[in-house]
């Protein structure tokens, strides 16, 4: 007599192994990507099969984010860092980016231009009543203008004294007013959204250094040259970071009042001679600017008009 005896079983593998990003556009961690741009994930083992997922991420408030990466810097008008209103802008998006399985995807919708995004892709499976993850996180943003092919040299005023003429009435932060909650999240999203290098768009950010050349103030706060070659996040992080809060230094009436001359001569003095690429000069501007020695002001920027400067001041 022969007894035959017969077992099955399974040996189950947690979650391990690395997921792959797969995109057209391969140079996103740098540059902006186009509307349309999906982003698709692989890779990663396991038994049970992995169960995929995108999340997005959000900043937390700089009080209570205790991460390395300084995500608040990277996603302007994402609320987190500072604080801020929740939607700073009345066309931004509200809803976020599409996801269709493993697919992740930009709408072709204008009011996602100029903006960035944190999401990260999971992968995961339950071993013996344990949950086993796979992570990788991507941040990108969406191309403002409809092609890369913008060449141009592009000047910017972000001075702490910007628009403080009204306060804003409840404001989470009494510091923190329209020039930190509005106009830098504004400018941030430029910096980010555009194509950014010497093969594409420069920056000049014009800081309060250039009212007061004493060597003692911070450097943090210090004008930013197109020489500096900084990367697109070391250049929003020295205007926005946990360690520099975009903080107005008076509000109200007694405003101190920018010097239209000072801004006016550093820009000549910064823009070179001769040079083919266009330059534009991006400046705001409220009623308490001082206009002391308006002749000599027209005469510079005459000057600066012959070298190709295209000036806006809104």
């Amino acid at each position: 007599m022969v007894v035959e005896c017969y077992s099955e079983f399974t040996i189950q593998e947690p979650a391990n192994g690395e997921l792959t990003i797969e995109t057209f556009t391969k140079d996103y961690e740098y540059q902006p990507v186009p509307q349309g741009t999906e982003f698709t994930y692989s890779g990663g083992h396991g038994l049970p099969p992995l169960q995929y997922r995108w999340e997005r991420k959000k900043a937390a408030p700089y009080p209570h984010d205790s991460s390395t990466e300084d995500l608040a810097s990277l996603l302007p008008g994402n609320e987190g860092g500072w604080d801020g209103p929740k939607q700073p802008f009345s066309d931004s998006p509200t809803n976020s980016l599409e996801i269709h399985g493993a697919r992740l995807r930009v709408p072709e919708n204008s009011k996602y231009r100029g903006m960035t995004y944190a999401y990260t892709c999971i992968g995961s499976n339950e071993v013996q009543g344990r949950v086993h993850e796979i992570r990788k996180s991507i941040i990108f943003s969406v191309m403002i203008c409809p092609t890369k092919r913008v060449k141009m040299d592009l000047s910017i005023l972000l001075s702490r004294h910007l628009m403080s003429s009204c306060e804003i009435s409840g404001a989470p932060d009494p510091d923190i007013q329209f020039y930190g909650y509005y106009f830098l999240t504004f400018i941030r999203q430029l910096i980010l959204g555009l194509p950014y290098g010497r093969r594409f768009t420069r920056f000049n950010i014009l800081m309060d250094d250039i009212f007061d050349s004493h060597d003692q103030l911070d450097p943090q706060i210090k004008s930013i040259w197109f020489e500096e070659n900084l990367s697109r996040s070391e250049l929003v992080k020295r205007l926005y970071s946990r360690k520099v809060k975009p903080v107005t230094l008076d509000s109200g009436c007694d405003a101190w009042t920018v010097p239209l001359q000072s801004i006016v001569r550093a820009l000549m003095k910064k823009r070179p001679a001769k040079t083919k690429r266009r330059h534009l000069i991006l400046l705001a501007l409220d009623k308490f600017v001082n206009v002391d020695n308006l002749d000599e002001v027209k005469r510079d920027v005459r000057i600066l008009e012959t070298r190709g400067v295209e000036l806006f001041c809104r």
